[in-house]
């Protein structure tokens, strides 16, 4: 049988049968409460105790559990959650355990489809049945048509040293092929957790003994003896009770990055991280520290009070920032818009230079609503920003084919020198791209002839339909550079 985690309960069990006339649902006037997850980021520890009958020597173990939340496995939603050494998945639609991973992430324990150990809600006297097949990896054996009888025997006062909780008593009948004999565990739904189980049986199964399965290393050697294991509940932090102390981390360089990953394991109840997060991500210098961040930023997710302090995160260095800093703002991109608008009319240069890169940003996600505030900067008074805008615009993808087709014929040498590679760079518009630059092969501005060519001799058969002006060029253009650069790109390109 599995390591089962002691801790760890919450478990929803819609897919596993209920025994005899137990109800779905219970009965009026009874108390019931649910089985649910510890939220991601919680941590607790676990003691064990492993006593053998036989010599009545103990092993005693801690263990620090973190819960990680979801996940895939085969491409199917998990739950995760870590011991130190192990990590434990359980199906993500009824919460019952599935596997258990070493610390290379081999399998050593499984259960198809599930081993059906929780059903939610529980209420005194609710009985369940599980049937699985379970997979012992390490032993290389498979058990068919695992059958285990569940049953919620009390809701009682239960102490151990986390303290006193009201839990349900959930007892186990397990298949008579187990060496677990007998199983009992408590259920505190207050804390979400399991806070005692205790088993007895024969000491060759792993979760009676402290093991660490797939590593090695058994740590009370009680084979075939009777063992009797307890695991009660030490201590347990709630996911807001780490914020305060993560928070300071992020301030001091050699703790950030991972203070930062911590606080996107936590997720929506980092909420106060929020003003540290979008710090980091708008001015700490390292790429690493940033990209982190803005995966915290959006698991702890955002509202609409945040976008102004975000909009700088769209013009970031790096790609993956800008990317993952649009997406988040997918759902505020009008507010973003407003934002960027306004500040689009400050009279220093290099804060607009930072407005059209961040516009540029979310015209990924937002081109109807972006493209037209970046064609009112191609008439920015600096030709830098006007230029800057057509790489923007190009971020759209082809909603921007009107406006690069239109910056082919700006009054601006730079705007349209600019726009003949930008406009190519739309795989799904090459075609009119390259009809669109056929057109200015005759254009007054040496740099837009010299690009114009660069780009047609490079798309090689796509351009076919330029060969006739580019052999034109190589005879008449007045610039001896752009002729011998015609030649070159008609010889790279195939007749018809």
């Amino acid at each position: 049988m599995r390591n089962l985690v002691v801790a760890f309960a919450a478990m929803l069990m819609a897919g596993c049968a209920t025994m005899g006339d137990t109800p779905a649902a219970p009965p009026p006037g009874v108390f019931s409460a649910p089985m649910t997850l510890p939220p991601k980021g919680t941590r607790w520890v676990m003691k064990s105790t492993v006593l053998s009958e036989k010599t009545a020597k103990s092993q005693v173990q801690t263990m620090t559990w973190t819960a990680l939340g979801d996940g895939l496995r085969e491409n199917k939603p998990v739950v995760r959650i870590w011991d130190g050494a192990r990590l434990h998945i359980r199906d993500h639609e009824t919460g019952s355990w599935l596997a258990t991973l070493d610390r290379n992430a081999r399998e050593t324990m499984a259960s198809e489809p599930h081993d059906g150990d929780f059903s939610s809600p529980l209420w005194v006297g609710k009985q369940w049945v599980a049937r699985f097949t379970r997979h012992e990896r390490y032993r290389n054996q498979s058990h068919y048509n695992v059958t285990v009888v569940w049953k919620v025997e009390a809701f009682e006062d239960v102490t151990v040293p986390a303290g006193s909780f009201k839990a349900f008593r959930i007892s186990a009948w397990p298949d008579a092929r187990d060496s677990v004999k007998k199983h009992v565990l408590w259920y505190a739904p207050d804390v979400k957790l399991v806070v005692k189980e205790m088993k007895e049986g024969l000491g060759r199964d792993a979760s009676l003994v402290v093991r660490d399965v797939g590593d090695g290393a058994l740590a009370l050697d009680v084979a075939g003896d009777r063992v009797r294991s307890t695991r009660e509940l030490v201590s347990y932090t709630s996911p807001a009770d780490l914020v305060p102390p993560l928070i300071a981390a992020i301030g001091k360089r050699e703790t950030r990055l991972e203070a930062l990953w911590d606080i996107a394991r936590i997720g929506p109840m980092a909420r106060d991280a929020l003003p540290a997060l979008i710090d980091v991500l708008v001015r700490d210098p390292d790429t690493l520290h940033r990209n982190a961040s803005v995966s915290a930023v959006r698991a702890v997710g955002i509202t609409a009070t945040n976008v102004d302090a975000l909009v700088p995160a769209l013009a970031d260095a790096d790609v993956n920032v800008r990317i993952a800093t649009a997406d988040m703002l997918k759902p505020h991109a009008g507010d973003a818009r407003v934002i960027l608008e306004r500040r689009l009319r400050d009279t220093d240069v290099e804060k607009r230079d930072v407005v059209v890169r961040a516009l540029g940003g979310l015209a990924r996600v937002a081109p109807v609503d972006v493209l037209p505030v970046l064609g009112t900067a191609l008439d920015d008074p600096e030709s830098r920003v006007r230029v800057l805008a057509v790489e923007s615009i190009g971020e759209a993808g082809v909603p921007a084919m009107a406006a690069l087709r239109g910056a082919l014929r700006h009054r601006d040498p730079g705007v349209r020198a600019m726009a003949v590679l930008v406009i190519i760079g739309v795989p799904e518009q090459q075609p009119v791209a390259i009809a669109a630059i056929i057109d200015v092969l005759d254009d007054g501005d040496t740099a837009v002839r010299t690009n114009a060519v660069h780009v047609l001799g490079s798309m090689g058969p796509l351009a076919t339909p330029a060969r006739e002006r580019l052999a034109r060029v190589a005879e008449q253009d007045p610039s001896p550079e752009i002729r011998e650069l015609a030649k070159r790109a008609l010889a790279d390109i195939p007749a018809k």
